[in-house]
Protein backbone atom coordinates (compact mmCIF):
# COMPACT_ATOMS: atom_id res chain seq x y z
CA UNK A 1 0.00 0.00 0.00
CA UNK A 2 2.68 2.40 0.87
CA UNK A 3 4.55 1.53 -2.07
CA UNK A 4 1.72 2.24 -4.33
CA UNK A 5 1.33 5.63 -2.85
CA UNK A 6 4.67 6.64 -3.51
CA UNK A 7 4.63 5.00 -6.93
CA UNK A 8 1.50 7.45 -7.83
CA UNK A 9 3.59 9.85 -5.88
CA UNK A 10 6.19 10.01 -8.29
CA UNK A 11 4.02 9.71 -11.29
CA UNK A 12 2.10 12.36 -10.44
CA UNK A 13 5.04 14.81 -10.20
CA UNK A 14 6.72 14.07 -12.96
CA UNK A 15 3.66 14.44 -15.34
CA UNK A 16 3.19 17.72 -13.37
CA UNK A 17 6.68 18.36 -14.13
CA UNK A 18 6.56 17.86 -17.97
CA UNK A 19 3.52 20.38 -17.91
CA UNK A 20 5.25 23.24 -16.51
CA UNK A 21 8.19 22.57 -18.87
CA UNK A 22 5.81 22.61 -21.93
CA UNK A 23 4.16 25.80 -20.72
CA UNK A 24 7.56 27.03 -20.37
CA UNK A 25 8.50 26.28 -23.67
CA UNK A 26 5.32 27.54 -25.27
CA UNK A 27 5.54 30.91 -23.26
CA UNK A 28 9.02 31.31 -25.15
CA UNK A 29 8.76 30.18 -28.58
CA UNK A 30 6.86 34.04 -29.32
CA UNK A 31 9.30 35.78 -27.67
CA UNK A 32 11.74 33.56 -30.14
CA UNK A 33 9.79 34.29 -33.30
CA UNK A 34 9.82 38.34 -32.34
CA UNK A 35 13.29 38.37 -32.01
CA UNK A 36 13.95 37.28 -35.18
CA UNK A 37 14.61 38.97 -38.37
CA UNK A 38 12.10 39.61 -40.65
CA UNK A 39 12.84 38.21 -44.20
CA UNK A 40 12.93 41.17 -47.13
CA UNK A 41 11.78 39.56 -50.22
CA UNK A 42 13.13 41.50 -53.26
CA UNK A 43 10.24 43.34 -55.44
CA UNK A 44 9.90 43.33 -59.53
CA UNK A 45 10.22 46.67 -61.16
CA UNK A 46 6.96 47.98 -61.67
CA UNK A 47 6.40 48.41 -65.24
CA UNK A 48 4.34 51.47 -66.21
CA UNK A 49 2.90 52.64 -69.43
CA UNK A 50 1.02 56.25 -68.88
CA UNK A 51 1.64 58.18 -72.08
CA UNK A 52 -0.43 60.92 -74.38
CA UNK A 53 -3.59 58.47 -76.11
CA UNK A 54 -3.65 60.26 -79.10
CA UNK A 55 0.16 59.71 -79.38
CA UNK A 56 -0.09 56.54 -78.02
CA UNK A 57 -2.98 55.20 -81.23
CA UNK A 58 -0.34 57.01 -83.80
CA UNK A 59 2.42 54.65 -82.60
CA UNK A 60 0.10 51.56 -82.85
CA UNK A 61 -1.18 52.50 -86.55
CA UNK A 62 2.37 52.77 -87.19
CA UNK A 63 3.62 49.67 -85.68
CA UNK A 64 1.39 47.47 -87.65
CA UNK A 65 1.37 48.69 -90.36
CA UNK A 66 5.21 48.35 -90.26
CA UNK A 67 4.49 44.54 -89.00
CA UNK A 68 2.32 44.34 -92.17
CA UNK A 69 4.88 45.26 -94.64
CA UNK A 70 8.00 43.10 -92.98
CA UNK A 71 5.38 40.05 -93.02
CA UNK A 72 5.24 40.88 -96.75
CA UNK A 73 8.47 40.24 -97.52
CA UNK A 74 9.58 37.49 -94.83
CA UNK A 75 11.81 35.31 -96.26
CA UNK A 76 11.92 36.97 -99.97
CA UNK A 77 15.71 37.16 -101.22
CA UNK A 78 15.24 39.64 -103.69
CA UNK A 79 16.87 42.86 -103.79
CA UNK A 80 13.59 44.88 -103.53
CA UNK A 81 12.75 42.73 -100.31
CA UNK A 82 15.82 43.43 -98.76
CA UNK A 83 15.36 47.47 -99.49
CA UNK A 84 11.50 46.93 -97.97
CA UNK A 85 13.28 45.29 -94.79
CA UNK A 86 16.13 48.54 -94.50
CA UNK A 87 13.17 51.03 -94.81
CA UNK A 88 10.88 49.18 -92.49
CA UNK A 89 13.69 48.97 -89.88
CA UNK A 90 14.26 52.27 -90.06
CA UNK A 91 11.26 53.73 -89.54
CA UNK A 92 10.38 51.15 -86.54
CA UNK A 93 13.58 52.32 -84.67
CA UNK A 94 12.35 56.05 -84.80
CA UNK A 95 9.10 54.96 -83.30
CA UNK A 96 10.97 52.40 -80.76
CA UNK A 97 13.13 55.17 -79.98
CA UNK A 98 10.34 57.98 -79.63
CA UNK A 99 8.55 55.36 -77.39
CA UNK A 100 11.03 54.77 -74.98
CA UNK A 101 11.70 58.61 -74.82
CA UNK A 102 8.08 59.42 -73.27
CA UNK A 103 7.21 56.20 -71.33
CA UNK A 104 10.80 56.50 -70.04
CA UNK A 105 12.39 53.50 -67.68
CA UNK A 106 9.36 52.46 -66.62
CA UNK A 107 7.62 52.38 -70.23
CA UNK A 108 10.24 50.35 -71.45
CA UNK A 109 8.89 47.13 -71.08
CA UNK A 110 5.40 47.98 -72.74
CA UNK A 111 8.00 49.19 -75.40
CA UNK A 112 9.59 45.89 -75.64
CA UNK A 113 6.40 43.62 -75.51
CA UNK A 114 5.05 45.19 -78.36
CA UNK A 115 8.24 45.99 -80.68
CA UNK A 116 10.43 43.58 -80.17
CA UNK A 117 8.83 40.77 -81.79
CA UNK A 118 8.22 43.08 -85.06
CA UNK A 119 11.94 43.60 -84.99
CA UNK A 120 12.37 39.71 -84.86
CA UNK A 121 9.72 39.71 -88.33
CA UNK A 122 13.30 41.38 -90.21
CA UNK A 123 14.85 37.95 -89.93
CA UNK A 124 15.00 34.67 -90.94
CA UNK A 125 15.17 31.09 -89.28
CA UNK A 126 18.88 30.97 -91.16
CA UNK A 127 19.80 33.59 -89.52
CA UNK A 128 22.38 33.26 -86.55
CA UNK A 129 20.93 34.04 -82.78
CA UNK A 130 24.45 36.28 -81.99
CA UNK A 131 23.80 38.40 -85.28
CA UNK A 132 19.92 38.98 -84.09
CA UNK A 133 21.32 39.76 -80.33
CA UNK A 134 23.79 42.16 -81.67
CA UNK A 135 21.68 43.98 -83.84
CA UNK A 136 18.30 44.18 -81.77
CA UNK A 137 20.60 45.09 -78.87
CA UNK A 138 21.76 48.28 -81.15
CA UNK A 139 18.57 49.67 -82.00
CA UNK A 140 17.99 49.01 -78.15
CA UNK A 141 20.72 50.34 -76.58
CA UNK A 142 19.23 53.70 -78.58
CA UNK A 143 15.86 53.34 -76.84
CA UNK A 144 17.11 52.54 -73.22
CA UNK A 145 19.22 55.97 -73.18
CA UNK A 146 16.20 57.76 -74.52
CA UNK A 147 14.19 56.13 -71.91
CA UNK A 148 16.86 57.09 -69.03
CA UNK A 149 17.52 60.36 -70.91
CA UNK A 150 21.20 59.00 -70.30
CA UNK A 151 23.28 58.78 -72.95
CA UNK A 152 25.09 55.82 -71.27
CA UNK A 153 22.46 54.00 -69.36
CA UNK A 154 22.72 50.26 -69.86
CA UNK A 155 19.88 47.37 -70.29
CA UNK A 156 20.11 46.91 -66.64
CA UNK A 157 20.21 50.39 -65.55
CA UNK A 158 16.04 50.48 -66.96
CA UNK A 159 15.83 46.78 -65.97
CA UNK A 160 14.39 46.13 -69.29
CA UNK A 161 14.63 42.07 -68.94
CA UNK A 162 12.58 42.01 -65.88
CA UNK A 163 10.13 44.48 -66.92
CA UNK A 164 9.29 43.02 -69.92
CA UNK A 165 9.23 39.32 -68.30
CA UNK A 166 6.79 41.14 -66.17
CA UNK A 167 4.38 42.55 -68.92
CA UNK A 168 4.58 39.50 -71.35
CA UNK A 169 6.51 36.81 -69.98
CA UNK A 170 5.78 34.46 -72.87
CA UNK A 171 6.74 37.44 -75.27
CA UNK A 172 9.88 37.43 -73.42
CA UNK A 173 10.46 33.92 -73.72
CA UNK A 174 10.13 33.65 -77.36
CA UNK A 175 12.65 36.57 -78.20
CA UNK A 176 15.32 35.27 -75.44
CA UNK A 177 14.94 31.86 -77.36
CA UNK A 178 15.54 33.44 -81.09
CA UNK A 179 18.16 35.43 -79.66
CA UNK A 180 20.03 32.11 -77.63
CA UNK A 181 20.01 34.60 -74.14
CA UNK A 182 18.80 33.86 -70.97
CA UNK A 183 19.07 37.78 -69.85
CA UNK A 184 18.21 40.79 -72.48
CA UNK A 185 20.23 42.48 -70.10
CA UNK A 186 23.18 40.07 -72.21
CA UNK A 187 22.46 41.70 -75.60
CA UNK A 188 25.24 43.41 -77.71
CA UNK A 189 24.94 46.77 -76.18
CA UNK A 190 26.45 49.89 -78.86
CA UNK A 191 27.92 51.62 -76.45
CA UNK A 192 27.98 55.68 -77.00
CA UNK A 193 30.73 58.44 -75.95
CA UNK A 194 28.72 60.97 -73.54
CA UNK A 195 29.77 64.52 -75.19
CA UNK A 196 30.43 67.55 -72.93
CA UNK A 197 29.43 71.13 -74.32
Amino acid sequence: MKRSLLVRSVVTMSVAGLLLTGCARESETPTAAASSPAVVTPTAPVSVWNVDEEQDATWTRQLKEIKQMLQRVHGAKSTKAAEVRTEQMIDLEKVLTEMAAAGGPEGVGHVACEVMPIQLLSYEDSDSADMVSMQIGAYWSTAVAAAANQPTASFKDVELDARMKQECDDVHRDVLKTMGLRTLNKMYHLDRVQTTS
